[in-house]
């Protein structure tokens, strides 16, 4: 048996979500990537996941999105922490019902790739979630509460992020928020 080197774990820089996450929150193209995007990068949720859900998975639990059984890939049922940059982000859709994915993933990847590429923003492999776990783990320092977030084995978290992102980077990553007007 060979042993093989696990891929490059390869995720986005604070600065990156934020010029993902403001570009989509203004009024362009890229308006309906919001949701899915900062749940990915201040949720770690899975792309399947966040489009599985509806905005009553995400606002029923008080300060938590649900990802029920059905909704996640490992089939089991958390709770993900709403942080208080998240919370900023998905404020405006509070009021909203049915899913928050209304359109297929093709649609989510051709323009999720195009909003990327005119922000000169290189392509990452999961790199949204990829993002939330490195820093979620560098912020936290705690395996077992990453894994939980997360919905994976303490052990994966160890192998494939511990030590990838600092104290500092993270602290940035969970503070990306709206800007606020200048007035």
């Amino acid at each position: 048996h060979e042993e093989s080197e696990p891929e490059a774990i390869e995720f986005y820089t604070p600065a990156q979500l934020s010029d993902l996450l403001q570009t989509a929150s203004e009024e362009t193209e890229y308006r309906h990537l919001l949701p899915v995007i900062a749940l990915g990068g201040l949720a770690g949720l899975r792309l399947q996941e966040a489009v599985r859900l509806t905005w009553d998975d995400v606002f029923k639990a008080e300060g938590h999105v649900t990802v029920s059984r059905g909704k996640s890939k490992t089939r089991n049922r958390r709770l993900v922490e709403i942080c208080p940059a998240l919370a900023s982000w998905l404020e405006p859709y509070r009021k909203y019902s049915g899913p928050v994915w209304t359109h297929n993933l093709d649609r989510f990847h051709d323009d999720f790739n195009s909003l990327r590429a005119s922000l000169e923003i290189p392509a990452r492999r999961n790199g949204l979630r990829h993002a939330f776990v490195t820093y979620h783990l560098a912020l936290h320092k705690n395996e077992n509460l990453t894994a939980a977030e997360a919905g994976n084995s303490p052990a994966m978290i160890h192998g494939h992020y511990n030590g990838l992102g600092t104290p500092k980077e993270a602290v940035k990553w969970f503070s990306v928020a709206p800007q606020q007007p200048a007035n």
